[in-house]
């Protein structure tokens, strides 16, 4: 018995972690629009919270879209460290170079926001429209 409560909460404390991350995301993506700089603390809290609260009111659709953009962000990393030549790298150009991979300011990447998004938005799909041929089977 224990274990399950345990497990239920669990599952409602990343729920919300996930709908406050996306808030985040979100967040420092319109900001870049529309200043400098790291957007303001106070903002980056409450659009945490907002994130977290709408979360758990579409707690299915948080975990297909999170999943979804994840494993999209998995494989547009995955791609670009297998294929050197994709991050732009030339001969002769330094393996220990050091950069931040986020998904709106990659260096020599300009692909990958654009897969990243191809990717999570299919991958989306494929999971709304699994999940409901698999409902309408039974």
């Amino acid at each position: 018995f224990l274990g399950s409560v345990v497990l239920v909460f669990a599952w409602f404390v990343g729920v919300a972690l996930v709908g406050a991350g996306i808030g985040v995301l979100v967040a420092h993506v319109a900001w870049s629009q529309i200043g400098t700089g790291d957007p303001p603390a106070v903002a980056i809290i409450a659009v945490a919270v907002v994130g977290a609260v709408g979360a758990m009111f579409v707690q299915k659709y948080v975990i297909v879209v999170g999943t979804a953009f994840m494993g999209a962000w998995t494989i547009v990393l995955s791609w670009a460290n297998a294929f050197p030549a994709a991050k732009g790298l030339t001969r002769g150009a330094s393996d220990t170079e050091v950069w931040i991979f986020y998904p709106t300011s990659a260096p020599g990447l300009r692909w990958a926001p654009i897969a990243w998004i191809g990717l999570g938005l299919l991958g989306t799909a494929v999971q709304l429209t699994t999940t409901a041929s698999a409902k309408k089977r039974r």
